[in-house]
């Protein structure tokens, strides 16, 4: 089929908008991303013991507009996910273990019940969530306990997300996570 001129202005014109509609939604690194609503559908749900830590991660999606919930204890967490009956949560982000708060000198205690004990109790509900454990401790041993009870969960170091790179690839791992999840939910029955 041949085009006439007709056809190649048509095409120029699409590839035109499209450009344009791009380039509005997307913005680039100069400009504040602040004023950007929520474009995703879908939320975050973090777990940790220790906010100062995940600061980063919820200030960068934030700035992407996306709503994070945060939870200290698995109650908390749970609770949470239980009040989310949309599933518009399609993320968890858990700290492997979870401590009380230190009083005075006394060593830290642990509480009674864990990240993973939170991330297994996820796996088990008729729930569509991407998760992610996100520790100081060694990514292989994190990898191990996860297989064994077979559930498929991402695995990411608290030491890596201090630097930009690291922090990167955990923020694309979560809009990754999320995009398909919220798809898997849109495409149900």
């Amino acid at each position: 089929h041949l085009f006439d001129k007709t056809d190649i202005t048509s095409i120029k014109n699409i590839t035109t908008q499209t450009d344009s509609s791009l380039a509005i939604t997307i913005p680039t690194e100069d400009e504040d991303a602040s004023n950007i609503v929520n474009q995703f559908d879908w939320e975050v749900l973090m777990l940790d013991d220790n906010p100062n830590e995940i600061n980063p991660i919820k200030e960068e999606l934030s700035k992407k507009g996306i709503i994070v919930h945060e939870a200290y204890s698995v109650i908390e967490a749970k609770k949470k996910i239980e009040a989310d009956t949309e599933n518009r949560i399609t993320v968890v982000i858990s700290d492997y273990r979870l401590f009380k708060e230190k009083i005075g000198d006394l060593p830290p205690r642990m509480q009674n019940e864990q990240g993973y004990d939170f991330l297994l109790w996820l796996s088990s509900e008729a729930r569509i969530n991407g998760m992610i454990a996100l520790s100081g401790l060694s990514t292989q041993f994190l990898m191990e306990s996860f297989r064994k009870y077979s559930i498929d969960v991402k695995v990411y170091s608290k030491t890596n997300i201090r630097t930009p790179i690291g922090l990167k690839m955990l923020l694309d791992e979560i809009i990754y996570l999320g995009d398909f999840n919220y798809d898997l939910i849109c495409s149900k029955p």
